[in-house]
């Protein structure tokens, strides 16, 4: 009898351990320091003259150049979700008179959060929301936009094709 007990208790014993032993959890043993977390990106765009039909559709008129300028500052709030504030700018010469130089146009900022829904190494599906603040002069209520703010929503769902191509 004493050894079916003690057989029965060391079963009981190795059966406790055999439960803790293949219990699996996830725990994420890093993080990330702020400036680790803080990305920055730049997008510059120059249009050149053109020529197209004018207002009146009469012959041609010349449309000028622009530089469109855009400056990212991205803070990643999880692995998921980063916050992003976007300045814009064009340098312009489409208003300015000869000799009168070109001409610099701040646009409104616009705050986004990203998500990331899936991503593995072919594919990835993110959503967007972004709002653009009424900050520069052309915001105006004077002028008559009455807007608070424009809310631009937006999914991506980009696919690799091969190493050099993406299909977005």
């Amino acid at each position: 009898m004493k050894k079916f007990i003690v057989c029965g208790a060391l079963l009981a014993a190795s059966t406790g351990f055999a439960q803790d032993a293949t219990t699996t959890k996830t725990i994420e043993t890093s993080q990330k320091s702020f400036q680790e977390r803080i990305s920055t990106w730049y997008f510059g765009e120059l249009e050149t003259d053109r020529v197209s039909n004018n207002n009146n559709g009469e012959g041609l008129a010349n449309q000028g150049t622009d530089f469109v300028n855009y400056l990212n500052v991205g803070y990643e709030l999880t692995s998921k979700n980063v916050f992003n504030l976007t300045l814009r700018m064009n340098v312009s010469d489409k208003v300015a008179g000869p000799g009168q130089g070109d001409r610099y146009d701040e646009w409104d900022p616009r705050v986004a959060i990203n998500n990331t829904f899936f991503k593995n190494d072919v594919s990835s599906l993110k959503a967007n929301i972004m709002f653009e603040l009424p900050m520069s002069r052309y915001s105006n209520y004077e002028q008559g936009d009455e807007r608070i703010t424009r809310f631009k929503p937006s999914m991506t769902y980009t696919t690799k094709i091969d190493d050099y191509n993406n299909l977005l």
